[in-house]
């Protein structure tokens, strides 16, 4: 499930990017951002959504299709970094959460990309991190924030306190830190950038010329729908708006995510795709997708046009949570089963 906390905490907004994106960003000091973050000690009661947490995002292909070209809003760790790298539409991608270890590992993550010379030596510095080569690739690197993170001590024991600690998150680490098609879960099929050469060079080469932005903050906030519209005052459309499963009762709620798309299009912003998500629960006869010993989840995705969402009875179009039958009101969405279905048939 996605951690946006029930309560809105005072809102601490900031940005992460590399100097060849000024002409969106502003006057806006990222070294500042990057020191706020080694000194912020607020306690998040969500920490272990750092890892990934919902599967098949290959499922939210048939919505990104019909996304305008943009930037890709999505709050979380590595559902935004996959969801950027699967949306054939995305020309940009800001990371907006409100949980601080969330926006530090995308933080650490952008720059291990930015500074990584290919896919392998991005796999060397990320699963068998050491120091001293990061220290070397911070002499190397041009982009300042990307250098004080790399050449920091605190960074690089933050980025291995991510992959330790409780069962549950070794397990899933583990599991998305092996090639898709080794894992019985199938959960990251055909979207684990980690192990594949389009999606990776999509992602790196976006943080690499400065089109990944990451900030600190709460995405029901007017100032939320004022950063976003930055973009479009620099040209650049909104593609997609992923809130997870932030529009259930326990965070948002159906009204809060109403709001948010309402303060996007009062700033002026006309298009844009808004997804949410939905665990469902299914019986399946036969062998399972999933080695777990409860019953297997269908983790779904919904789209919705932005002008939609203000429509009357928009809220009865939503999914129901936690039913055995997932149930197709969207105007679009994305069936797991159907999209590994495909891709797997596709591979053989």
């Amino acid at each position: 499930m996605r951690q946006l906390t029930a309560h809105l905490f005072l809102v601490i907004l900031v940005w992460i990017s590399s100097s060849s994106f000024a002409d969106i960003s502003g006057r806006i000091e990222d070294l500042s951002f990057i020191d706020f973050l080694e000194k912020e000690s607020v306690i998040q009661p969500f920490d272990s959504f750092v890892y990934p947490n919902e599967p098949f995002p290959l499922s939210a292909r048939p919505i990104y299709v019909k996304a305008n070209p943009g930037v890709h809003i999505s709050v979380g760790s590595e559902r935004s970094f996959m969801g950027a790298a699967l949306n054939p539409m995305s020309t940009h991608l800001l990371i907006y959460d409100a949980n601080l270890e969330v926006v530090r590992f995308s933080v650490i993550n952008r720059a291990l990309l930015a500074a990584a010379a290919n896919r392998a030596e991005y796999l060397r510095l990320r699963l068998n991190p050491d120091f001293d080569m990061w220290k070397k690739l911070a002499s190397q690197t041009a982009d300042p924030t990307t250098r004080q993170v790399l050449s920091s001590k605190f960074w690089f024991d933050k980025w291995t306190s991510f992959f330790s600690g409780d069962t549950l998150r070794h397990l899933r680490w583990t599991s998305f830190h092996r090639e898709p098609k080794k894992n019985n879960d199938m959960d990251f099929y055909g979207a684990n950038y980690l192990f594949d050469d389009a999606l990776y060079s999509k992602i790196s080469r976006m943080a690499k010329i400065g089109r990944i932005r990451i900030a600190y903050g709460d995405i029901s906030s007017a100032d939320f729908a004022q950063k976003v519209a930055v973009f479009r005052e620099s040209g650049i459309q909104v593609s997609v708006l992923d809130i997870s499963n932030a529009w259930q009762p326990s965070y948002l709620d159906k009204a809060g995510t109403r709001s948010i798309v309402s303060n996007l299009l009062e700033t002026g912003i006309q298009k844009g795709i808004l997804i949410i998500t939905n665990q469902n629960r299914w019986v399946r006869k036969g062998p399972r997708l999933r080695d777990m010993n409860h019953a297997p989840l269908d983790w779904s995705y919904y789209g919705f046009e932005f002008t939609e969402v203000l429509k009357k009875g928009w809220e009865a179009r939503l999914p129901v949570m936690m039913e055995e039958e997932v149930p197709r009101r969207a105007f679009l969405s994305g069936n797991a089963l159907e999209c590994l279905s495909s891709f797997q048939a596709l591979s053989h």
